[in-house]
């Protein structure tokens, strides 16, 4: 904080408050948490639903000073604000407006006069870099997704609905190790497919289907993320074509961007032109690319992990590259 000026950051995100405090398993998709971060204080404020986990999870000696006080989040920063006489207060970018402005108004009526920039990242960019205990989470994460395929493989047959699979997959995943589910299950089969996003619903599983499925497990609040490609009975000619063309592509652009490297251009250039080669003709839907967050090499030591199609983070998941499926696998 001292190298950007800040005398303090206010915090309100729950991925990086879980990184912050080591809290497992104990944040949800409420925004119900708020920090503020000095350079010699930490206070964290919650409500009565979330205070006696925080405190079996943060301990006795905790450096965290946690209260569950029945004000309103702005109000409580405005006070911490006052409190510690910050003069500059960086603001986390994932903040609403409705909390900024009350923060605002709420430093007005104490009196309180603060600059309030906003963080700009600078905390994804510290949670991009895992250390070795975040590694380990992530891979047992995967290695339940990996278990999940093996199952699904054997489970997939005509008859059965994208739901009934997707219930498959997600029930065998939280009976299997994981605790939670990364997001919603993607199974998406014959012409819905093509939908990259597309909902799981009632369509009827037909033999020659292609089913694009988008999964993972989530173990201690890190996430996987993995997306597969399963044909239902023998692959057609033009399935087999479109794989061979999808592995050459993925295996061109593992080799023009190793572990570790820094991207310097564009990998879908890459990628599209082993496709168009492969399959002329067709037209390829581009996807914007995410930026490579790397410092260092050490940042890529989840970027290229085994069989990880979306690599992963902690609760968020956020992307620092997308590798397609290796195989096209064959389901009965």
């Amino acid at each position: 904080m001292a190298e950007r000026g800040y005398d303090a950051a206010i915090l309100r995100n729950n991925p990086d408050l879980r990184w912050l405090t080591g809290a497992e398993r104990t944040f949800d998709d409420e925004i119900a948490h708020t920090a503020f971060v000095t350079a010699d204080g930490l206070w964290l404020h919650t409500d009565s639903r979330y205070f006696g986990t925080f405190q079996n999870r943060l301990g006795a000696d905790t450096p965290w000073k946690l209260d569950m006080d029945i004000v309103s989040p702005a109000w409580w920063a405005a006070q911490r604000i006052r409190e510690t006489r910050s003069r500059v207060v960086a603001v986390e970018d994932t903040c609403d407006l409705a909390f900024f402005d009350a923060l605002g108004e709420e430093c007005a009526k104490a009196s309180v006069a603060a600059l309030t920039p906003r963080l700009h990242g600078d905390i994804a960019a510290l949670r991009i870099v895992k250390d070795a205990e975040e590694v380990e989470l992530m891979r047992h994460a995967q290695s339940i997704t990996d278990a999940a395929f093996e199952h699904i493989c054997g489970y997939i047959k005509p008859g059965l609905t994208e739901q009934q699979v997707r219930a498959e997959l997600e029930g065998w995943m939280l009976s299997n190790g994981a605790d939670s589910l990364s997001f919603d299950s993607i199974i998406a089969s014959g012409p819905n497919g093509a939908n990259p996003h597309a909902q799981p619903g009632e369509r009827v599983i037909q033999r020659g289907d292609m089913i694009v499925m988008d999964y993972g497990a989530g173990y201690h609040d890190y996430h996987s993320d993995m997306t597969r490609t399963v044909c239902v009975g023998e692959p057609s000619d033009l399935q087999r074509k479109v794989y061979e063309a999808t592995r050459a592509a993925n295996e061109a652009c593992e080799a023009a961007y190793p572990r570790g490297c820094h991207w310097a251009r564009d990998p879908r250039a890459c990628a599209q032109g082993h496709l168009r080669g492969g399959l002329p003709g067709v037209l390829l839907r581009a996807r914007a690319w995410p930026r490579c967050w790397s410092r260092d090499s050490r940042a890529a030591n989840v970027q290229h992990e085994k069989r990880q199609a979306h690599p992963c983070g902690l609760c968020d998941y956020r992307r620092a590259g997308h590798v397609p499926a290796r195989a096209v696998r064959r389901a009965r």
